[in-house]
């Protein structure tokens, strides 16, 4: 089974490992304030890797902003799929849009 997998540099374990399929939702049992902050910062997290994107868009030739730019959007897709969505099964008054 192929998967998206990303660690830096020096970690003896991926920081992120996702197979293909495993956008399950899950039956949680998180507290409210605990479910508003990782929201928050998710939202910083998404909003900085977007930033990243275009910090970089004229520095990388086409071909390697293609292939950052794909990166950037399965890392967002990630945080979408497998934590926010989960988060907001439980608590949809909690939805950021």
């Amino acid at each position: 089974m192929r998967g998206i997998c990303v660690s830096l540099r020096g970690a003896k374990q991926p920081l992120l490992k996702s197979p293909q399929g495993s956008e399950k939702i899950l039956n949680m049992n998180m507290k409210k304030e605990i479910a508003q902050s990782i929201i928050k910062d998710m939202e910083k997290i998404i909003s900085d890797m977007n930033s990243t994107l275009f910090k970089y868009e004229n520095s990388l030739s086409q071909e390697e902003f293609k292939f950052f730019k794909r990166g950037i959007a399965k890392l967002m897709n990630i945080s979408d799929k497998e934590i926010l969505e989960n988060i907001l099964k439980q608590y949809p008054d909690l939805a950021p849009y």
